[in-house]
């Protein structure tokens, strides 16, 4: 005869064991490199589909500036010890693409920062070619005025803003540089996030 609160627990334990060690993930995997293909002020609001398939949402909003469409995609996958997520978040004005932003806690999308050669890009000296020969390729750009929250507080004053994340140990640190109408660094921003 079987104790029923030992053969409830064990059922549990047998319940969890499988729970965990399946994997389980939300949205379509999609890669940033895939974005690499948009461009700015060329690719319409028509050409994301075709790229990443549907997104898991879009809003509209009319403003003076124009109409911003914010399309939104997230991935996300959990196993047994491991996890991560991808978000991509593309923003169109008046049906061309205004700006676009990519994270990732995936470790094979974690680019590295190497905190001297972000010390060698000099507001008011520096291009944005060369702050991406020193950083790589941005993780996002945008066209200002924006309304994707990334950018949209960063937009006054200059006419693009670029941003990199990058992965250090348990921190992660954005850079975010604002670009004047000459193509010459005007603002540089460090944001920290972690231990």
């Amino acid at each position: 005869m079987t104790n029923k609160p030992i053969k409830s627990l064990r059922n549990s334990l047998v319940f969890l064991a499988l729970l965990f060690s399946g994997c389980a993930s939300v949205g379509d995997n999609f890669s940033y490199q895939e974005s690499q293909s948009l461009e700015l002020g060329i690719s319409s609001n028509e050409d994301y589909r075709v790229v990443f398939g549907n997104p898991r949402t879009v809003t509209t909003e009319d403003t003076d500036d124009g109409r911003f469409e914010i399309v939104f995609y997230l991935y996300g996958k959990a196993g047994l010890g491991s996890s991560g997520g991808r978000a991509l978040i593309l923003e169109y004005k008046d049906g061309l693409l205004n700006s676009y932003i990519y994270s990732s806690s995936f470790d094979e999308d974690a680019p590295v920062l190497d905190t001297e050669k972000l010390s060698q890009i000099e507001r008011g000296v520096s291009t944005v070619e060369h702050a991406i020969e020193i950083l790589g390729e941005p993780r996002g750009v945008a066209r200002c005025p924006s309304r994707a929250p990334s950018f949209k507080e960063r937009c006054d004053a200059v006419d693009e803003v670029y941003a990199w994340s990058f992965v250090e140990k348990s921190k992660s640190r954005s850079v975010l540089l604002g670009i004047d109408s000459d193509g010459i660094v005007d603002r540089v921003q460090e944001v920290a996030v972690g231990n």
